[in-house]
């Protein structure tokens, strides 16, 4: 970046260009400021500044709000030196702020990546590694908090930049899980904006003191602790869960429904082979989101994902939520969510089913939990079947139910606005008005898991008694079209044969 026999370099022009007048004499004053204590042995002023210079900038400007770690401070040094000749001339100082403060998404992320790698950013050899983005986001973060007076939150921000940083070796770094290339941490910080934001807020606000940040930037939420598996709150085990999956699956489940623990409602092999048995088992607890496991004999590991209260009905009658989704867990983890044409879940006394239409089911397993049936299905588009073969034998079903965390605040399922936010049976209209009223104070409360608890058992209550009037109506309607077709014969033929004209 460094100018050449008194000429700008060809970055100059439009680094220069991306500030307005004002701006622009803000830097040059605050260049020239930081010139002034560069001098030589002689006491004349340098057109530069040198590393010692830029590193007291740094501690006078927050001296009374914090110390700015030396480290810190060097890093962004060295980001700035492009040329690394320990010192910064005016080209190198104004396209490196333009690059970080109006510069494009890929300049950012490139200038940043020169201050967590503390070398140049377009070094083939440079790459940022764990221990460095760990401290660096440590410091700068600590620094931005006390310049914006971020109020300080429960959570340690310590704990929050670990998460950070573990994950983005985690998932990004695909070469060494020490270190990250350019490439790599730009895939990364891309994904999380708030990097670029704490590093731009900590330089605008040293060089320009009138700026007002735009950000106030906040590290990420903790994700909420891995579900773990209970019996009637005890610890449990599963036959077909494993840690592995089961952070997989959280990942998957709707925002509100992240925060739970695993409560076992059915095994098979504790409770019975038989539907009748586990639809008991299901209904008699107040939980109504569910996690539908199978295990078949050539040991493939796959199940059902289904946020929608249990109906058993006698006919093959799909019904269920928009949320539902199918997946596998051995030999490999793949998720098929539903496809919004409500044929998710039959829950009929002679077989359980994901998927339908007949025979093509997602899953299918028979009234003995015996014999099952796997397909690609268009309900949740999976190309294969999620069994080791089409026709498979069951030898493991498990119903676990989500259970919400004590003293969690329930948030709203994440619904599409082009589908009931309720369940809904094919079959059946619900009340619209009911259903709003539901809607509407589900999205204006919170609820604690007790008072959750209630609320779930009156929408049972309310279930069964929309689902047990539906089939009065039913029957009824059939009574009326019997009848009808009676009087409709009687009146053709009261004795069996058609009516007589009196004629020959």
């Amino acid at each position: 970046m460094g100018a050449k026999s008194g000429k700008h370099i060809p970055e100059y022009k439009e680094a220069v260009s991306k500030f307005h007048g004002k701006e622009l004499k803000q830097l040059k004053r605050t260049f020239k400021s930081l010139c002034s204590y560069t001098e030589n042995g002689e006491g004349k002023k340098k057109k530069y500044v040198d590393k010692k210079t830029f590193q007291e900038h740094f501690q006078e400007s927050f001296a009374e709000e914090f110390e700015l770690n030396p480290q810190v401070s060097e890093h962004i040094f060295k980001a700035f030196d492009y040329r690394n000749e320990d010192k910064i001339d005016w080209d190198e100082f104004v396209v490196g702020m333009a690059m970080l403060l109006k510069g494009s998404l890929e300049e950012k992320l490139e200038f940043c990546f020169g201050i967590f790698a503390g070398g140049n950013p377009e070094s083939k050899e440079s790459f940022v590694t764990k221990k460095d983005l760990q401290e660096m986001l440590e410091r700068i973060v600590s620094a931005v908090d006390k310049i914006l007076g971020t109020p300080e939150k429960e959570e340690d921000p310590s704990t929050l930049i670990d998460i950070l940083v573990n994950g983005a070796f985690e998932h990004y770094a695909k070469q060494d899980k020490s270190q990250m290339t350019l490439e790599e941490f730009k895939s990364w910080a891309e994904n999380n904006s708030q990097v670029v934001d704490y590093v731009e807020v900590l330089l605008h606000k040293s060089y320009q003191k009138t700026y007002t940040p735009v950000v106030n930037p906040t590290l990420p939420e903790a994700p909420p602790a891995v579900p773990t598996l209970k019996y009637n709150g005890a610890p449990s085990t599963s036959d077909v869960l494993d840690p592995e999956s089961i952070a997989k699956l959280r990942d998957h489940l709707p925002p509100g429904s992240k925060n739970v623990d695993f409560e076992l409602l059915y095994k098979a092999s504790n409770h019975g082979y038989s539907l009748k048995t586990c639809y008991h088992h299901v209904n008699a607890s107040p939980i109504k989101q569910y996690l539908f496991l199978f295990k078949d004999k050539e040991g493939h590991k796959f199940g059902a994902y289904c946020p929608s209260a249990i109906h058993v009905e006698s006919g093959n009658k799909f019904y269920g939520d928009p949320n539902t989704f199918i997946f596998t867990i051995f030999p490999s983890f793949e998720v098929f969510p539903g496809v919004h044409n409500n044929s998710y879940v039959c829950t009929s006394n002679n077989f359980l089913a994901f998927g339908g239409p007949e025979p093509n089911y997602g899953i299918y397993v028979d009234s003995d939990v015996d014999k099952g049936v796997s397909r690609p299905n268009e309900t949740f588009s999976n190309e294969k079947p999620l069994s080791g073969s089409e026709n498979f034998q069951c030898v493991h079903l498990e119903v676990w139910g989500l259970k919400v965390r004590e003293g969690t605040k329930r948030e709203p399922l994440a619904r599409s606005e082009s589908v009931h936010r309720e369940s809904v049976s094919v079959e059946r209209k619900e009340s619209s008005s009911t259903r709003a009223s539901i809607n509407l104070a589900r999205k204006a409360s919170s609820f604690t898991g007790e008072e959750q608890k209630k609320i779930d058992e009156l929408l049972k209550n309310k279930d069964e008694l929309e689902y047990e009037l539906e089939r009065v109506r039913k029957q009824l309607q059939e009574e009326k079209e019997k009848r009808e077709s009676l009087e409709k014969g009687r009146t053709l033929s009261p004795r069996g044969g058609p009516k007589k004209s009196g004629k020959d």
